[in-house]
């Protein structure tokens, strides 16, 4: 079943809405959330439900993070389209590498701003990226709906 269209104000306000949201190591609620599990809240909320449920089927969601776990799970996520990191808009999400593997998901706000799942924080933030993070892949929710002529821009080739 293809989710309804929606804009990427919507979903970002959707993920604004759980600032402050507790960090929670393979939570996947309201009351405390890790990365993945927050897209899966946020999904849900603008009513995108296969899109948690298959990147966390895909991703092994609740064991510790396999090295390339979350990544393969992303590609295999059929309403997720694959675009490059310099292209990412608001409403796009970014994977960063962490402790030398791509396992950390933030969704761009704004340029050069991201919300996420912060475990050092220990709640979810909105920020600048830093300049030390690096962006390894980058994905377009199929569903968004694009007032700017980019439709869901050229997918990124392999």
């Amino acid at each position: 079943m293809r989710p309804h269209s929606l804009s990427p104000a919507t979903f970002i306000a959707a993920a604004r809405s759980l600032i402050g949201a507790p960090y929670r190591a393979a939570g996947a609620c309201e009351h405390g959330a890790n990365c993945l599990g927050l897209w899966a809240v946020v999904s849900r909320r603008v009513g995108m439900e296969d899109l948690a449920r298959d990147v966390e089927r895909h991703s092994g969601f609740a064991r510790p993070p396999e090295r390339t776990a979350l990544l393969r799970g992303l590609l295999r996520a059929p309403q997720l389209i694959r675009i490059k990191p310099r292209d990412a808009r608001p409403g796009d999400l970014l994977l960063f590498k962490v402790a030398g593997a791509p396992q950390h998901l933030a969704l761009v706000t704004e340029p050069d701003m991201i919300l996420h799942a912060d475990a050092g924080a220990g709640r979810v933030v909105e920020h600048a990226v830093p300049s030390a993070w690096r962006a390894v892949a980058a994905f377009r929710l199929a569903a968004l709906t694009r007032t700017d002529g980019d439709p869901a821009a050229a997918p990124e080739r392999a």
